[in-house]
């Protein structure tokens, strides 16, 4: 980055918001993205960049009132990373447009489904959709660009699936390998997805060992195969799939270094969109608590409803929804450690800092939990360890 100039270079700047080059250059091309050209090098000015994201949400917002009778909100989600699955059984369910029937705006509902947390990112900013739920490392990503750009503020509206000490994910290796020490790996083909929360956990536990690996970037049902059918040494996954993997007796897990942070998840949307529909918000929130609490009092059903969705086996599902903690609620544990992940690494030089409002916003979810008559919240984030009487 040149910084006299406030130039960022064109691979800065797919750094910083995480998206493929591919996207920064159709956004150049087809939707006027500014640009400045110095012989073969292409540069982006940083205030400009800042301004074009927010006016391309809020031009995007505009259209879709002229264009349409209703507002219409567009959901992302993830159908392949468990701790995910509650946006699932609101899309299913169809709670969110329940919740939405009297609203004094009719508002439509669509959703996207993606493979990974960053291209949700991608989505959020470019203003295609408006909720998204998400794995953490990608969070500490989506802090960092509002620390990049002063005109999109995404916030952390509720936490969804969380487990205790990196359960949730795990490093697969196939029946056939002859060898189980992790640090044996270093020579050898690794499938993880790039700017997951799995290759972050993977990053960390080998440190700079992992410049020898063979690293293939990749989705998780490619990875599920390959391991199958031996075409790599390894795979880095969430939820169901190491689960899915040993039900298919497929393959064997091995402990990663480091194993003591929590695995979390949690719902974002954009700041100013929120200020504009609280409505909606407020709705997707209450859809959303009582989806955690179909998973914890009636897993069954929940199961019964994912694997007829996912095709995954009806025991794998059921397992894997009784080992995650369903709580929305936002506790102080839960800040440090999106802290810890944001400050061991992160393409962006700027370490997260302690004031967390800068990212997070439990007004909403506190609204929901009272308007479905639950329990009340504290006012302050949660101290200490998660509560064990009261999940939201």
């Amino acid at each position: 980055m040149n910084r006299h100039l406030n130039l960022l270079t064109l691979q800065e700047a797919v750094d910083f918001l995480q998206i493929s080059r591919a996207t920064i250059n159709r956004w150049r091309k087809d939707k006027g993205l500014p640009f400045i050209k110095i012989g073969k090098d292409v540069f982006i000015d940083r205030d400009q960049l800042s301004f074009w994201v927010q006016n391309h949400s809020i031009t995007l917002h505009r259209q879709q009132q002229t264009t349409n009778l209703s507002h219409t909100v567009t959901i992302g989600y993830q159908k392949y990373n468990a701790h995910l699955w509650s946006s699932l059984i609101i899309k299913e369910l169809k709670w969110l447009e329940a919740e939405l029937a009297n609203s004094a705006i009719p508002t439509s509902v669509s959703w996207f489904e993606a493979s990974s947390g960053p291209k949700l990112i991608e989505e959020l900013i470019g203003g295609n959709i408006q909720i998204a739920s998400i794995g953490d490392y990608p969070l500490t990503n989506l802090y960092k660009i509002n620390l990049f750009l002063p005109n999109f503020k995404a916030k952390l509206l509720a936490f969804d699936g969380k487990s205790r000490n990196n359960q949730g994910i795990s490093l697969m290796v196939g029946n056939h390998a002859s060898h189980y020490d992790f640090s044996k790996l270093t020579s050898h083909s690794i499938a993880v997805l790039k700017h997951s929360s799995p290759w972050y956990r993977l990053y960390k536990s080998l440190g700079s060992q992992i410049d020898h690996l063979k690293i293939i970037d990749q989705n998780l049902n490619e990875t599920l195969i390959d391991i199958a059918y031996r075409q790599i040494d390894a795979g880095v996954v969430c939820e169901p799939f190491p689960t899915l993997i040993k039900y298919n007796q497929t393959g064997k897990a091995l402990p990663m270094e480091g194993e003591h942070e929590d695995y979390l998840s949690g719902v974002v949307a954009e700041e100013s969109w929120t200020r504009r529909n609280e409505n909606i918000v407020h709705a997707y929130l209450r859809a959303h608590l009582k989806a955690h609490q179909l998973i914890r009092n009636q897993p069954l059903y929940a199961g019964k409803l994912i694997a007829s969705v996912t095709d995954f086996p009806l025991e794998v599902v059921v397992r894997v929804l009784s080992t995650i903690r369903w709580d929305a609620a936002i506790y102080e544990r839960d800040i440090q450690t999106l802290r810890e992940i944001a400050n061991n690494y992160h393409p962006i030089p700027f370490l997260m800092t302690n004031n967390s409002d800068q990212f997070i916003n439990d007004s909403f979810l506190k609204s929901a939990v009272e308007q479905l008559k639950l329990p009340q919240m504290r006012n302050s984030l949660l101290d200490g360890e998660w509560i064990r009487t009261s999940i939201y």
